[in-house]
């Protein structure tokens, strides 16, 4: 699922029900970026869900649970007063913070984590996102989220600072 939302419809007894089906679309600004509009993402969610509903024999009110899925790695700023995003969402298999992932302590990152330093992994990405988009637009933060950038920036940075409580 890299570019698509797709829902299914389960009723009781597990039987399945045609599901909607719609493609996200992908914006790619420089080479080696991938981005999608958080708006189109849920615009796509809402009219795939629509049509699964659509193609099934249940209505909204035979509705018990909704379970979602997404891109794991792909990762979003939302302004938290207005629930708008910030920037477009920075997909998984977006490379734009590979430099600075060659520049971070592989060793300690991979002995306390299992991990490699990837532009895959949100980490990156959200560094990016708070200190080019975020700063760059002189956005005002909340002091909570000001601890956690700081906290986001130092670890980074150095490897034995520890979080805020």
């Amino acid at each position: 699922f890299s570019n698509e939302g797709e829902h299914v419809l389960l009723t009781p007894g597990n039987f399945y029900e045609r599901g909607g089906y719609r493609e996200v679309p992908q914006h790619f600004p420089q080479p080696g970026w991938v981005e999608h509009d958080p708006q189109e993402i849920w615009g796509v969610t809402l009219a795939a869900a629509r049509e699964a509903l659509g193609n099934s024999r249940a209505s909204r009110k035979d509705i018990a649970a909704i379970g979602i899925t997404n891109q794991r790695e792909t990762t979003i700023v939302w302004d938290r007063a207005t629930g708008r995003p910030l920037y477009k969402a920075i997909v998984w298999q977006d490379r734009r913070t590979a430099d600075r992932c060659r520049q971070l302590d592989g060793a300690m990152i991979t002995g306390k984590t299992g991990l490699v330093p990837d532009p895959y992994f949100s980490a990156t990405k959200l560094e990016w996102l708070l200190a080019d988009i975020v700063v760059k637009m002189n956005y005002s933060i909340g002091d909570e989220d000001h601890v956690a950038r700081a906290d986001l920036v130092n670890i980074l940075a150095n490897p034995n600072v520890r979080m805020s409580a």
